[in-house]
């Protein structure tokens, strides 16, 4: 299923506005709240109050997959094409634009935020009910925003999502074929179409091409008035990591994850075409799936630990740097061959056909400037070497590694706007590579001002910092961290400590 993202647990303190007044104590037993057919234990719970239903706002919003931030006060969320802006205190939040109203103004008990049961349903558009019996909110939201076809109204056109099923890039216009529910729906796109891809795995987000595209991709077309798509967002999974074991039509990762592919499945080693049959324990695989049904896209294999022989008339290849790479770096490959013949190399399953130029009888040499929308996990080099109607084909001893995004970092703590009782709470940051790992010596934490890296444990997973000084009041945090690439993230955030 499509993965959801990472929201806190309490409220930012100016969300919250002014203190409210005390609520009467809900019932002893509280109600359940099930969400999409799943019992959702949440903390505090749901409540009643006066007669009337109130859900977690935060909680629900994330159990719901519908992302959403606060400033100021202000709720902005959003879902498909609409837009939801909320101001804590009032009745009414603006949907799009236009007014709607929900029936009694949020409620905040323990540092949590509740908004009544109508909230769900009239802004969000998801069926809610409460079983008085049973004591039960059930919540669905698989309407939430839909026609019923796949496709979100906006103000501005609309948004279609499927799964891919064809682009056709040869044609004028270009069109792409999604798949909604076992219906087909076809689409014109712009001549400027605009790419985002989004590794749900990493929660990392950069910009692509129409080839980069895959058939069973899970995409949100931003449709214009005229029905032409402005704007393709490409959500799919990609999971790295040795083969540890192959059996019975599927093959299992050295972290347990278990790999079953079908008929549909894209094979690719070392660049060539490739089956199940191709793999064995210890190739490196790199595995792409749809975020909604889980279905296997795509497997590419490489940088086994067999060693690299040459092949025909290829006797050797070098690549230069060995080290990964990010934006505006130039990768260059040579190989040492018969002379007079056509080179070109690959990445993987990734890039292909780089031309490579016979600088001098028998030395080819080719490059390749890493750009904006590279993500390349320790792939293999194929040259290709043609004289004639001779073909030789090797691969480079060396795996190439390239990323043009900064590695994510992903869950913070204490969360931000948070309060907590505790003077010396623990601090940590976790992190979330791209295509190229993290390298934990840049991994630094200040700290309302200083720097505390010394006093950290770090890795390539995480920053953690235990204080040995109280702190009171407000705390403010700067996490930054860069990838062996050289890609920087930074990220800050603020909680509270109260005695």
């Amino acid at each position: 299923m499509r993965s959801r993202p990472l929201l806190s647990v309490a409220m930012l303190l100016a969300f919250l506005g002014a203190s409210a007044s005390p609520l009467p104590s809900p019932s002893p037993a509280p109600p359940t709240l099930v969400v999409d057919g799943v019992r959702v234990l949440v903390q505090p719970p749901p409540i009643l109050v006066g007669g009337r239903v109130y859900v977690p706002l935060q909680r629900t919003l994330d159990a719901l997959g519908i992302p959403f931030h606060i400033r100021h006060g202000v709720l902005r969320a959003r879902f498909g094409a609409h837009r939801v802006r909320l101001q804590l205190g009032q009745s009414t939040a603006m949907l799009d634009g236009s007014p709607v109203g929900f029936g009694a103004p949020p409620l905040v008990r323990d540092f949590t935020t509740y908004v009544p049961l109508r909230f769900v349903g009239a802004v969000l558009g998801a069926q809610a009910a409460y079983d008085a019996k049973a004591r039960t909110i059930s919540i669905s939201g698989s309407t939430i925003g839909q026609t019923g076809s796949g496709f979100v109204l906006s103000a501005s056109g609309g948004v279609r999502e499927g799964s891919v099923s064809e682009l056709d890039t040869l044609s004028s216009p270009k069109t792409i074929t999604v798949l909604f529910d076992g219906t087909a729906h076809t689409i014109a796109l712009h001549d400027d179409v605009r790419v985002e891809l989004h590794d749900v795995a990493t929660n990392v987000v950069r910009p692509g091409v129409l080839a980069d595209l895959l058939p069973g991709d899970f995409v949100r077309i931003d449709v214009g008035k005229k029905g032409r798509g402005r704007v393709v967002h490409d959500d799919f999974g990609v999971r790295t990591g040795r083969v540890a074991a192959v059996a019975g039509g599927e093959f299992v990762l050295e972290d347990g994850h278990v790999i079953v592919p079908d008929r549909t499945t894209q094979w690719l080693l070392n660049g060539a075409p490739a089956t199940l049959a191709d793999v064995r324990p210890g190739d490196r695989a790199t595995i792409r799936y749809n975020v909604e049904s889980n279905e296997i896209l795509q497997v590419v294999l490489g940088n086994r630990r067999d060693p690299v022989a040459p092949s025909g008339g290829i006797s050797s290849i070098s690549v230069d740097p060995s080290t990964p790479l990010r934006a505006g770096q130039t990768l260059r490959v040579t190989m040492h061959g018969v002379p007079g013949g056509l080179a070109s190399f690959d990445i993987g399953g990734l890039v292909r056909d780089v031309g490579m130029r016979e600088e001098r009888p028998g030395f080819y040499g080719g490059s390749l400037r890493i750009g904006d929308a590279v993500s390349i996990a320790s792939s293999p080099v194929v040259v290709t070497l043609m004289v004639g109607s001779q073909r030789s084909v090797a691969r480079a001893a060396t795996p190439v590694s390239a990323s043009s995004v900064p590695p994510g970092i992903g869950r913070v703590g204490p969360l931000p706007g948070s309060i907590v009782s505790s003077r010396t709470p623990a601090i940590y940051a976790t992190f979330l590579p791209d295509a190229v790992g993290v390298d934990p010596r840049s991994a630094t934490l200040i700290v309302n001002g200083r720097d505390v890296t010394s006093e950290t444990i770090r890795s390539a997973r995480f920053i953690h910092f235990i204080p040995e000084i109280d702190y009171l009041g407000v705390v403010h945090v700067t996490v930054r961290v860069a990838d062996f690439a050289g890609n920087i993230a930074t990220r800050s955030w603020s909680f509270i400590v109260r005695p």
